[in-house]
């Protein structure tokens, strides 16, 4: 047997009995070692190309601060910067609940990275980052628009 899938079973075992001792009462690990226990299984599900569902364990991190920071590394580093949701963005926006605005961000961070401030500012829009928006589109978008006679048309379309 491979030693990836090995690692997987290994990991979902371990969490899958953690799930279950949970539901039957048994409260006895550590946050620490809880919050381990779901960013590895969730490492080792992005490392297998199922990004999507590394976010469920994710979400069974206690501290809500680390539990959104780590939702939301995972789905800067996933995302991607088109204007569509792809499956895996809309999966977790409908089936695991997470807020679409972190969606949006994260597909904003990677227009930023891909140089795209049109798309940027289109997600930063979406995500309801309006002063991030509207920095993007002073300093990137409204000269050009409005040497271009573009105005108000090149975000909104």
């Amino acid at each position: 047997m491979d030693i990836k899938i090995l690692g997987l079973l290994y990991l979902l075992n371990s969490w899958l009995l953690w799930s279950v001792l949970t539901a039957l009462g048994y409260t006895h690990m550590k946050p620490t070692g809880k919050a381990q226990l779901h960013t590895s299984f969730s490492a080792q599900l992005e490392r297998e190309g199922v990004w999507q569902w590394a976010v469920l364990p994710l979400q069974h991190i206690s501290h809500p601060a680390l539990m959104e920071n780590a939702i939301r590394e995972l789905l800067a580093r996933n995302c991607t910067s088109s204007r569509e949701l792809s499956e895996g963005e809309d999966f977790v926006i409908e089936q695991l609940h997470v807020a679409q605005e972190w969606v949006f961000a994260a597909k904003a961070l990677r227009a930023r990275y891909d140089n795209d401030h049109e798309l940027e500012a289109w997600h930063l829009l979406e995500a309801g980052q309006w002063n991030e928006a509207h920095i993007v589109i002073l300093q990137h978008l409204a000269a050009d628009s409005i040497i271009n006679g573009n105005v108000c048309t090149s975000i909104t379309s």
